[in-house]
């Protein structure tokens, strides 16, 4: 009986290594084309199932567009978006969950969404940074505004929400949020 299972056993691993083995094709069938054109114009299948081909990089004549070189700043923009320490998603350990997104606007102002497991969720918060602390306000839960401050100490950011409306509304007026991501997201 055990030699049977082990037979069953042998079987299926082999019939696993060979389905997982492709058809090869010969993709430098061409004379004329070398390997690294082979490889560039084999295409390739994405993670969509979309067939994608490399195109090898053409060398740029600039002898004639020296004046027509675009220069994009669009890279610079993210990489100073990225650059604020703020900005960026952060996890509550608690939960091993992302709960805290802070971006900035155009106008320097900073947009803030806090979820408070099973508690509330905080979606129209904004804020200005002062004095090394991020000062934030929302109307959301209460008639009075309800104020806080997030300060960041390397990648956490601690949220402190001002005010006894809130310490009585929620029982705590402090919580920890780990940094995960330099690129905010909408948790709606």
């Amino acid at each position: 009986m055990k030699r049977v299972k082990l037979i069953y056993i042998i079987l299926i691993v082999v019939v696993l290594l060979l389905s997982s083995c492709g058809i090869k094709e010969d993709v430098a069938s061409e004379e004329n084309v070398t390997s690294e054109e082979a490889i560039l114009n084999t295409p390739y299948a994405t993670e969509d199932n979309i067939s994608v081909t490399v195109e090898p990089e053409k060398e740029l004549d600039d002898s004639n567009n020296k004046d027509q070189i675009e220069v994009s700043t669009a890279l610079d923009e993210e990489m100073e978006e990225s650059a604020d320490p703020y900005v960026g998603v952060y996890n509550d350990p608690s939960i091993d969950e992302p709960n805290l997104s802070i971006e900035k606007d155009k106008d320097g102002v900073y947009l803030i969404q806090i979820g408070l497991y099973r508690l509330a969720k905080l979606n129209q918060c904004k804020g200005v940074v002062k004095d090394n602390k991020l000062e934030f306000s929302t109307n959301e839960i209460f008639e009075d505004e309800l104020k806080g401050e997030i300060t960041l100490d390397g990648d956490i950011a601690e949220v402190v929400f001002l005010g006894d409306e809130w310490l009585d509304f929620a029982g705590f007026n402090f919580r920890r949020f780990e940094k995960i991501s330099d690129v905010p997201y909408d948790f709606n």
